[in-house]
């Protein structure tokens, strides 16, 4: 796995531009026929495009996270598009992200109910808690093709599930109850942005948006679900390898020209296998989300579930959340609650927030939110109450 993943990146930063060989390939007659004009004028159509963004979050209040704040994350990217006499469009892009509190995904938690394997720890397949420190690491590098039907990825990148999944809340990262890229709370387990090919090698294929409709499909061969850290990183941790990690998803959109109110609709589904099938512990992991948004005038109403396995026996988990914001002259203000059931951890929580944002000149923007989460567990129950700062530069 770690070998494929070096491959790829040594193709994308020093050899990758094997994508934009057709600016060469009519050139490849005679070196006469190609003068320095003419290459110019190809390279003219090369774009080169850079973004990145800053957050920062700051919480006040009870915390039972790993690591309690201030939470910073940075994020780069790089792309290159061509376009060719077809009007097809084809590059290569690099997305590199670092912070300092680890990211969302997979979690270690002592293995249950096996006594011969006591000291063992196991690593879930999905759940929304942390599972590892702060890093930095390559979070895309995929050469992508496009035509007037379909656009197709090659390299690290996302899966359909991640690809058709709509933004419930425009502005902030991480003050939501829902697919936020960090949980100040250490409690909550309601998420749905976590993908069974985290971090791995990926093709996947995704068609033009049709009277609305557009489908996705992607494919991972194989997938290390440590392969980007986990925490704890042990000797004595477990973890299922997982393979075949198939994608499909759909989803719809559209405006209504009368009343102007939009539609954004998702229904998807996503699994694996498990190459270590024969052990007792593991199971094939699976998952199925829904999402649907509705955006009229200053009001956007959203609500979204997931419900699936975490790869282990008896290891169920759903998650269910909705929310509705408001804008307000400079500012947009959100209400949300969410659900998170997890048989890996044997827990549940509720959350709900109240808060807002607005942005601050052309690249800044600043949110403030009150933040409330209930962990129940059959042993003792918790709960957490944060005042959350977060404040961002997009660029």
């Amino acid at each position: 796995m770690i070998y494929i993943r070096k491959i790829l990146v040594f193709c994308l930063l020093s050899g990758g531009f094997v994508v934009l060989s057709p600016l060469f390939s009519a050139s490849a007659q005679t070196s006469s026929d190609l003068s320095g004009s003419a290459l110019a004028d190809r390279f003219r159509d090369t774009e080169l495009a850079f973004e990145a963004d800053l957050n920062v979050l700051a919480a006040l209040g009870d915390s039972f996270a790993r690591h309690h704040g201030p939470y910073v994350d940075v994020r780069f990217k790089g792309e290159s598009e061509s376009l060719t006499d077809q009007g097809w469009r084809y590059g290569a892009s690099v997305q590199v992200r670092a912070n300092n509190a680890g990211r969302r995904g997979n979690f270690t938690a002592p293995l249950p109910d096996h006594s011969s394997q006591a000291a063992k720890i196991i690593v879930g397949a999905s759940t929304g808690l942390h599972g590892s420190g702060a890093h930095i690491w390559l979070d895309q590098a995929e050469l992508y093709f496009r035509t007037q039907w379909f656009r197709t990825r090659l390299g690290l990148g996302k899966t359909a599930h991640m690809l058709e999944q709509s933004d419930l809340l425009q502005g902030l990262r991480w003050s939501v109850t829902q697919d936020a890229r960090r949980d100040p709370s250490g409690l909550n387990l309601a998420h749905t942005g976590s993908s069974l090919a985290d971090g791995a090698p990926t093709i996947s294929v995704q068609s033009r948006r049709i009277l609305g409709v557009r489908l996705a499909a992607s494919y991972a061969p194989d997938v290390d679900l440590c392969d980007l850290g986990c925490q704890p990183s042990l000797p004595s941790t477990i973890h299922a390898d997982l393979e075949s990690v198939w994608s499909l998803a759909g989803s719809f959109s559209r405006r209504s020209p009368r009343s102007g109110v939009k539609w954004d609709l998702v229904l998807g589904l996503e699994q694996a296998s498990v190459s270590d099938a024969a052990s007792p512990v593991f199971d094939h992991p699976w998952f199925v989300f829904a999402t649907a948004v509705r955006q009229g005038g200053d009001v956007t109403l959203h609500v979204s579930a997931l419900t699936g396995e975490d790869g282990f026996e008896s290891a169920g988990r759903s998650s269910l959340s909705s929310g509705v914001s408001v804008e307000r002259n400079d500012w947009t203000w959100a209400a949300e609650m969410a659900r998170g059931d997890s048989d890996f951890v044997k827990a549940s929580s509720q959350s709900a927030r109240i808060g807002g944002f607005r942005f601050v000149g052309e690249r800044g923007v600043a949110g403030l939110s009150l933040l409330y989460v209930r962990q129940y567990q059959d042993l003792a129950d918790r709960d957490s109450t944060q005042l959350l700062f977060e404040f961002g530069l997009r660029f």
